[in-house]
């Protein structure tokens, strides 16, 4: 093996007829051929300002460049390095124009000044093993590169092979990356690295390894692969522009952060991590698409500009348990789009205690960040956070949910619906209705006792209950704004009616023409701005609706109107006294 330094400046570097390499740094330069067991080198004593074309024909062991104004610019595709040799970028330019370097191993990891002109070129490594692609750490900084910077990655691996494509803070413009031979595996020995777009091909048939990466561009894996970033260690999505992801079924088991700035990912096919895993959108849109993204647990609790986007008919589908397995507290300028359904899907959960913590209240905007959750059967106990604000929530879509429920005080903008064989657990913390858009929402209490208060409080708001509402002996159904339907020719048992607040409110049945019944044992209900239409009420207890405020829309019955017995003392008074107005 020999060694070879460039001198001269300018020049060709060819497989035949070279006159400007030397054996030593800045010697003599003499008629000499490198072949590919020789090394060559590009140092301080390589010339001034020197441009070195390099033909089809070049060969080399290995290649080292390592002077700032010297660039190697290719007019043909050289096999620079062999499959064991290394191209060093160190300082200085390479540029590749429209042609291909193939290489053994690349490396530029370094503090000089460097830069790799792709063009519309590539590199091409095709070492067996070891680091086969080295860009810069975070101590390491100085490398740009411009064009379409892509590197294929074909050598045909079987053991292990380390691609390193840069740390974010020492390179500028991301390198994409191409993965299409090889049944080893493939990591990176530096976390943070960070990968433009990062592709996967049929060829390569084994797997790659976990470690805290970014990936700025698209993610397109293909079946082949046997694992792809299994582990603990994060995989952040960090573009700024449109980006697609394709797994092509394959799971990417481990936590999964969006975070990039204005950025938007759109699925092209369903994306699973498992159920210990998190994913989060910490920044930008993630767009679903119409497909499933199955994960442990959903987190978006920030203020951050983001979007969640559903499509149609797109969901989240949440499978783990015995945690918080979705939070999005903090909704300050989250937005979710889509159909009907902003479906949080939450899966089949045997054992634990599963929460759930929607918007804060101070941040929920209705129609704007909050989610609906509907329950894939399970028998787990699932907790609702207090004081937070959740759209539709169902317990009996996807198959009965036997498990319980805790009682806290939370807000609700949806449906609500609950499985026969559920367990609601008492307490005295109130279930509020809030909405206001006024689409009939319906309350689903499939047979269910209700020991706890109920509030209905949306302007316009208008609630339907499709069977008969029972609540416990205690508990107060109480109207503050809106408009109650009660299930027509059943009857609803209450602890108490009660309502509040100066703005009108209505009570009637689902079924105009037809009487809802509405019981309370004893005592007494009085009401105030409120409309009451086909409603009998009953059971034991008193129901006064008197005074002006409350309008009598017909079809009524059980609810004194007028007089109360004050007012019927009143009518007495004024009938004794003939220099008075009669009152009736």
């Amino acid at each position: 093996m020999a060694t070879y330094f460039w001198v001269g400046g300018t020049g060709t570097w060819s497989g035949t007829g070279n006159t400007q390499f030397a054996v030593t740094s800045g010697g003599v330069a003499t008629a000499l051929n490198p072949t590919n067991a020789d090394t060559v080198t590009f140092d301080a004593n390589s010339g001034t300002a020197a441009t070195v074309t390099v033909t089809s024909t070049a060969v080399s062991l290995s290649t080292t460049i390592n002077k700032a104004d010297i660039n190697l610019s290719l007019s043909g595709s050289p096999t620079l390095c062999t499959a064991a040799g290394t191209c060093t970028l160190t300082a200085g330019t390479l540029t590749l124009n429209t042609f291909t370097l193939t290489t053994g191993l690349f490396s530029s990891n370094s503090t000089g000044t460097r830069t790799i002109a792709f063009g519309s070129g590539n590199i091409s490594v095709n070492g067996l093993s070891g680091t086969v692609f080295s860009g810069p750490t975070s101590a390491n900084t100085g490398l740009t590169t411009t064009g379409t910077a892509q590197v294929n990655v074909i050598g045909n691996g079987t053991t292990t092979r380390t691609v390193n494509p840069g740390n974010a803070a020492a390179i500028t413009g991301f390198i994409s990356f191409t993965i299409s031979n090889g049944s080893d595996t493939i990591n990176s020995s530096n976390a943070g690295m960070t990968f433009n777009n990062l592709t996967f091909t049929s060829g390569f048939t084994g797997t790659f390894g976990n470690i805290s990466r970014s990936i700025f561009g698209n993610l397109t894996l293909d079946s082949a692969i046997t694992s792809f970033s299994s582990g603990a260690s994060t995989l952040t999505f960090t573009g700024t522009g449109s980006q697609t992801i394709t797994t092509a079924g394959e799971t990417i088991d481990c936590p999964i952060t969006f975070n990039g700035a204005g950025g938007t990912w759109q699925l092209q096919d369903a994306l699973t991590s498992g159920a210990t895993r998190t994913c989060t959108l910490t920044n930008g849109t993630l767009d679903l698409n119409d497909y499933t993204l199955t994960t442990g647990i959903f987190s978006s609790s920030n203020s951050n500009l983001r979007v969640l986007a559903f499509g149609s008919i797109g969901r989240i589908a949440i499978t783990g348990s015995g945690t918080t397995v979705c939070n999005t507290n903090t909704a300050t300028n989250l937005t979710v789009t889509g159909g009907s359904q902003k479906l949080i899907q939450l899966e089949t959960i045997a054992v634990g205690t599963r929460t759930i913590t929607g918007a804060s209240v101070a941040t929920a905007i209705e129609g704007t960040n909050l989610l609906d959750y509907y329950f894939v059967a399970g028998s787990d106990t699932v907790t609702f956070t207090a004081n937070c604000a959740y759209n539709t929530i169902n317990f009996s879509f996807f198959g009965a949910f036997t498990g319980t429920l805790t009682n806290n005080a939370i807000s609700i903008y949806g449906n609500f619906v609950v499985s026969s064989s559920m367990i609601l657990t008492s307490g005295t913390n109130a279930l509020s209705f809030k909405s206001t858009t006024g689409t009939v929402l319906l309350i689903e209490p499939n047979g269910q006792t209700f020991n706890n208060p109920i509030t209905f409080d949306g302007i316009n708001g208008v609630w339907a209950f499709t069977t008969a509402l029972t609540m416990g002996s205690t508990q107060a159904l109480t109207l503050v704004n809106g408009y109650v339907r009660l299930a027509e020719s059943v009857t609803s048992t209450v602890g108490s009616f009660v309502t509040t607040g100066t703005n009108q409110k209505y009570l009637g049945s689902t079924s105009p023409g037809t009487q809802a019944t509405i019981s309370d044992a004893s005592g007494t209900n009085s009401v105030s701005y409120l409309t009451i239409q086909d409603s009998n009420a009953t059971g034991g207890a008193n129901w006064y609706a008197n005074g002006p405020t409350n309008v009598n829309a017909g079809n009524n019955t059980g609810w004194i109107f007028f007089p109360t017995p004050a007012d019927s003392n009143e009518i007495t008074m004024r009938l004794r006294s003939f220099t008075q107005p009669r009152r009736f």
